[in-house]
């Protein structure tokens, strides 16, 4: 069975064409990101909701399998 779009599920309010870097720090491991620097600018988050974990595509590599992405919403 596929799964259906949840459209109360909060996505980025925009997302950039091309990715950029960006510096973070954290209290602790897997604990949101209390600042982070971006284009420069260091900023501190004051609001913080995640991680959404994101695993790689092993199908496409098998070096994706073990590659995992934590993604958090800030507000500074």
């Amino acid at each position: 069975m596929g799964a259906t779009w949840d459209g109360d599920w909060p996505r980025p309010p925009r997302l950039l064409s091309q990715p950029e870097p960006i510096e973070t720090m954290a209290l602790l491991p897997d604990n949101p990101p209390v600042w982070f620097t971006w284009r420069g600018v260091r900023r501190r988050v004051r609001r913080a909701d995640g991680p959404e974990r994101i695993r790689g595509e092993g199908w496409k590599r098998d070096a994706e399998t073990a590659t995992v992405r934590d993604y958090f919403r800030v507000e500074d």
